[in-house]
Parts: structure tokens; C-alpha cells; sequence
């Protein structure tokens, strides 16, 4: 049985869409929609992997900012953990910041207000 595929989508801006999820060869994608130039990517995201299906969680705290978490990925090792990582994009980086450990359990995310997330 092929394992559930899932893909986290937020908007950041108005009339943009951005998405993740993690592929069939277990590395975490992103990709992104605009009007003017229609999709772009999938990009694999700075090395991420994580067992096929695993959800990715995107968010976005503020305009044009994106944050983006995922749990059970492998470390560096290759080796599979539980911990979550992160993931951030804003206008103005060069691409994607990250990997960093957020969390050494599985988690869940909300905005708790004011530009932070409770893990």
C-alpha cells in the first residue's frame, strides 16, 4: 500500500499560494504560485528528508514570512528520530533558512499571537 501523500498549503500574500510536502523518494519539497508566474518548483528544501507521507505543517506569522515544521524527520545521520525541525523563508534571505531542531518530541503548532508559534 502507497503511503498517504500530504501537502500543507498557505497563502502569505495576497494572490500567492505556497505549499510542502514530502515525496515519494523522502525528501521535503516546496513550491509556489503567483499569477504573474504561475507554479514554480518543487524545490527539495535544503537537504530535509522525512519518511514518505510524513505532513508537513506550513504556516505563514506574518505577510510574506513562512515557517514551516516537521516531525520524524532524519537527522543528518540519516538516522530516523522523533524530533521536530523547522524551517523559515521571508523576503529578503536567499532562499530557505534552515534545518533547526525545534523540539526533541513530535509536535503540534498554533499561533499563539503575536508573531510566535507554541510547540
Amino acid at each position: 500500500m502507497e503511503p498517504t501523500q500530504y501537502i500543507g498549503v498557505v497563502s502569505k500574500a495576497e494572490d500567492e499560494i505556497d505549499f510542502v510536502t514530502v515525496g515519494k523518494d523522502q525528501h521535503i519539497y516546496t513550491g509556489h504560485w503567483n499569477p504573474h508566474d504561475g507554479w514554480l518548483g518543487p524545490w527539495w528544501l535544503n537537504g530535509g528528508l522525512a519518511p514518505a507521507g510524513t505532513p508537513v505543517e506550513i504556516v505563514s506569522r506574518k505577510h510574506g514570512v513562512l515557517d514551516l515544521f516537521v516531525s520524524a524527520g532524519w537527522s543528518h545521520t540519516q538516522e530516523l528520530n522523533k524530533n521536530t525541525y523547522g524551517a523559515h523563508w521571508e523576503p529578503g534571505h536567499e532562499g530557505w533558512c534552515g534545518w533547526s531542531l525545534t523540539t526533541k518530541k513530535g509536535a503540534a503548532c498554533y499561533d499563539g499571537g503575536s508573531e510566535r508559534y507554541d510547540l
